[in-house]
């Protein structure tokens, strides 16, 4: 490896170490205002006690785990064992796509094993000691299993393409395999509530005739035909409630956890409701979409130039194939989505408060609203008051307070 190969992995490491470094201010900055007098009235100390022992629980099993990502990231580099197994792979066949699926499978496959622990200690004995946890052993490794199938195909698909078009179109496969890409994520998030989301959970029409009543009269203010929204057995894995759309066309769908239908009124459903038919409104998948493919057309073309330098391939010691460049470009990559990320969390936060405003000016209940959200952030002991700093890097929705201010500021 040589000296510009310790420098990146040196970053990588320091990367991680910030994160590090951001996890433990998020959480000393909301034990700070715990202590404060002035906290709002619908949040009491033992709920916040509760919710800064799950928060910290969580926070130091990260911690634990990105200081074994470093040591074994440091490990495998400086003593040579991923060059090795490189060049191993390298030798045994000439074929591109085998090399491929051989190394970074090989990669991925080492890695979950590393992480399985802390996946097992989060489940069942976090989730377990805060009251979260209804799965078992056997539906824990059912889900791995399954997930792993299903990433395995679709890593499968993907890297074949890419490669196929790599070996056609010499120069412009960069912006084949982005549209390929582009409309393989979109082929996937179309079949994914019939196709995938059901081997892992049952979806039922909700059939209660008071909440249907709510469903309906909302549906007629907001001009949306709600006949697809499900209900989802989430109870069988964690008490944990959310509510989430997915789909577009036809194949569009709300879906409810069971577990909220348990724990909110018929009002504040409709109003969740609302807030998630506000980013049908504001076509927020669509937008999403669109971001997404600027990323990966970014992507294709900083790999299309990458792969051709010899370098890439150097700094680490690697024999010159297309997965060990794949692998060192998305090691060089990854200190730039701790710095763009900013970027994407405001417009997710921004999408966010606008579903929130057009779930107030639809169905015109703000308390009700207001109640549910609360509701939510207690029964899933959401942090209620993140360091700003974090917000800005890592939140894909706005904190608690924030959202209830600018809920009581529509309208006014």
């Amino acid at each position: 490896m040589t000296n510009i190969g310790y420098i990146i992995l040196s970053i990588l490491i320091l990367v991680e170490c910030a994160e590090i470094f951001l996890e433990k201010i998020n959480i000393n900055y909301a034990k700070k205002v715990l202590k404060s007098k002035e906290l709002p009235s619908f949040l009491n100390q033992d709920v916040l006690q509760k919710t800064i022992q799950y928060q910290s629980s969580n926070v130091n099993l990260d911690i634990y785990k990105s200081i074994v990502d470093i040591l074994f990231l440091i490990f495998i580099f400086t003593y040579g064992i991923i060059q090795k197994y490189a060049l191993y792979i390298f030798s045994i066949t000439s074929n591109e796509f085998i090399r491929a699926i051989f190394f970074l499978i090989g990669i991925q496959l080492v890695m979950g094993i590393i992480n399985l622990p802390f996946s097992l200690y989060k489940q069942f004995v976090i989730e377990e000691k805060f009251g979260f946890n209804r799965m078992n052993l056997s539906l824990f490794f059912r889900d791995l299993i399954i997930s792993s199938i299903i990433s395995f195909i679709i890593f499968t698909i993907l890297l074949f393409a890419i490669i196929t078009f790599i070996d056609y179109f010499k120069t412009i496969w960069w912006i084949i395999g982005a549209f390929f890409v582009l409309l393989f994520v979109i082929l996937i998030n179309y079949l994914y509530p019939t196709l995938i989301a059901p081997l892992f959970n049952k979806f039922e029409p909700i059939n209660d005739p008071d909440l249907l009543e709510k469903i309906n009269e909302l549906s007629t203010k907001s001009g949306f035909d709600l006949n697809k929204i499900y209900k989802m057995d989430a109870s069988k894995r964690s008490s944990h409630g959310n509510a989430y759309f997915t789909g577009f066309g036809k194949k569009k769908r709300v879906v409810l956890f069971d577990t909220i239908l348990e724990k909110l009124s018929y009002d504040e459903i409709a109003s969740v409701l609302a807030h998630e038919l506000g980013h049908f409104k504001y076509k927020h998948i669509l937008k999403n979409i669109i971001i997404s493919f600027l990323i990966i057309f970014i992507s294709f073309y900083l790999t299309f130039i990458l792969l051709q330098k010899d370098f890439i391939y150097q700094i680490f010691g690697f024999p010159k194939f297309l997965a060990s460049g794949f692998f060192v470009i998305s090691l060089l990559m990854s200190p730039a989505k701790f710095i763009i990320s900013p970027i994407f969390s405001a417009i997710s936060r921004k999408f966010e408060f606008e579903a929130d405003e057009y779930a107030i000016k639809t169905f015109e209940n703000r308390s009700s609203f207001k109640n549910a959200l609360i509701k939510l952030y207690k029964d899933n002991l959401s942090n209620p008051f993140p360091h700003p700093l974090y917000v800005k890097l890592y939140y894909s929705h706005p904190p608690l307070i924030d959202r209830l201010q600018r809920i009581d500021s529509y309208g006014s």
